[in-house]
């Protein structure tokens, strides 16, 4: 794989942590997100009558490696963040001019959408009476290309999908537009999904690594479906990378660490099912310590 760059500045570090917890939840599942950079820091598993049934204290990160034209390896991997060592900061790759630490306070932020608050949208809007106060401030600020209401911090490409009602490249949900989980299938809405952007363009403190100059755009959602099947108690998430570096890539290799704790950690393994394409926790014996 040659992946071809582009000139890009570099970042600082900047505080990437939450200051309160943050989930992404339905009847079944709750995914807890601790700080940028963690596709999930932990979830809870629930039984149809909202007793809880365990939870699974794992984290998991993306993990990225390549070589660039100088053959000098580049790696962006966090493993559990302690004393600010890691590999990804919030937000998009700066471009000249941008403010890091207005950027990393905008970006340290997880955007969270309804079907619920979509469907209330598109009534008031085909009503004629839809106002700024109707729009809850995740979709008013939905991070869309050319998003007006987000001023410096609103990309000029492709960021959070979003339904173009007047087909016009401007995100405004004051005519019409509204988010979306799947930029290639404007028809599905998920029950609840959820937005974060990251990128590895700084000093990375967790792998001692040279930065791939990566940005990362992470949507996980919920479906609602009626034959109440295994897709409701799945969390699905979809990962774009764009490049962004001044040098030319080769042999881009992408994988996902997991640390997991399913109960006491004494016991826990880690099995994996190749025609499933599947990873799984599982305590030894059968049984928790």
């Amino acid at each position: 794989m040659l992946i071809v760059g582009i000139s890009a500045p570099s970042w600082s570090q900047c505080d990437v942590n939450f200051e309160e917890e943050i989930y992404l939840e339905n009847q079944y599942r709750k995914k807890q997100y601790a700080q940028i950079g963690a596709l999930t820091s932990g979830e809870s598993f629930y039984k149809v009558d909202d007793t809880l049934s365990f939870d699974l204290g794992f984290k998991k990160s993306i993990w990225v490696a390549a070589y660039g034209a100088d053959d000098s390896l580049k790696v962006a991997a966090n493993t559990v963040v302690t004393n600010g060592k890691r590999d990804f900061v919030g937000g998009p790759v700066l471009e000249e001019g941008q403010s890091q630490s207005a950027f990393c306070s905008f970006f340290t932020r997880v955007w969270h959408v309804t079907n619920l608050e979509l469907e209330k949208l598109r009534d008031k809007y085909q009503s004629g009476n839809l106002i700024q106060d109707d729009i809850p401030v995740d979709i008013w600020e939905w991070p869309a290309k050319n998003n007006a209401a987000i001023g410096d911090y609103a990309p000029s490409y492709d960021m959070a999908p979003f339904y173009d009602f007047n087909d016009n490249g401007v995100y405004d949900p004051l005519n019409g537009d509204y988010p979306m989980a799947l930029d290639d299938l404007a028809s599905f809405i998920p029950e609840r999904f959820a937005f974060m952007v990251y990128n590895d363009d700084i000093e990375h403190l967790s792998s001692g690594a040279d930065s791939l100059v990566m940005e990362f755009h992470q949507m996980d959602y919920f479906v609602d479906c009626e034959d109440d099947g295994p897709v409701d108690k799945s969390i699905f998430t979809r990962l774009k990378y764009i490049y962004k570096g001044e040098q030319d890539l080769r042999d881009l290799k992408m994988g996902i660490w997991k640390l997991g704790h399913l109960g006491c950690h004494l016991n826990d393994l880690l099995g994996v099912d190749l025609e499933l394409n599947t990873t799984y926790s599982y305590n030894a014996g059968g049984f928790d310590q």
